[in-house]
């Protein structure tokens, strides 16, 4: 007889977070290990904004031509990893910036204005643009097993400061209410055992 149904956990990874998958890091990497291990297990699925499909590669560039922290044929055979980990969604499932996307941007840039006021701490346009995928994702598959993972501070403050706005800031913005900021977890501060399973 079959057991209960497992729900799946559905992650959004960043740049920031993926590239600990393939350059080893002694404190980040098990972390993103353990996510990359619930896909192979069936109980997750692992998006990447294909923006970052990009980044990722000019990362590993930047860490082998400028940081020289990649070197000789770790870099190819970072690069070469990634490349079948993308192609059809072996690992990352390719997520592509759409129409819904920009809209939400409205949703996240007046507050994010407001809410860090250090100029190192605003977002960059693509930062905000996955959390604004993030809120499309929530619509998609439920606020409740839906998580954007990264490495970047910013993203995770302003991630945080979203979910905890309070309604009158919503209705001076006109946030509607289907509108759910997505949950962040900051693999920096997050130990492995409060990660998601």
């Amino acid at each position: 007889m079959a057991g209960p149904k497992r729900s799946k956990i559905y992650y959004l990874i960043d740049t920031s977070a993926v590239i600990h998958h393939y350059k080893e890091d002694p404190q980040l990497t098990p972390r993103i290990e353990h996510i990359v291990e619930q896909q192979g297990l069936g109980r997750a699925v692992l998006f990447i904004p294909n923006f970052c499909i990009a980044e990722v590669f000019n990362t590993f560039a930047k860490l082998h031509f400028r940081e020289r922290s990649l070197i000789g044929e770790e870099y190819q055979k970072c690069c070469e990893q990634f490349r079948h980990d993308i192609h059809n969604a072996k690992l990352f499932y390719h997520y592509e910036l759409q129409r819904y996307h920009i809209l939400n941007v409205d949703y996240i840039v007046p507050f994010e204005h407001q809410l860090l006021t250090n100029q190192d701490e605003y977002l960059s346009t693509f930062d905000i643009i996955i959390l604004a995928m993030g809120i499309e994702l929530v619509r998609i598959v439920g606020e409740k097993d839906f998580f954007i993972i990264t490495c970047d501070k910013r993203i995770h403050s302003i991630g945080k400061s979203l979910r905890g706005l309070p309604n009158e800031y919503r209705q001076r913005y006109s946030v509607p209410e289907y509108v759910k900021y997505p949950k962040t977890i900051y693999l920096h501060k997050t130990p492995l055992s409060n990660l998601p399973r």
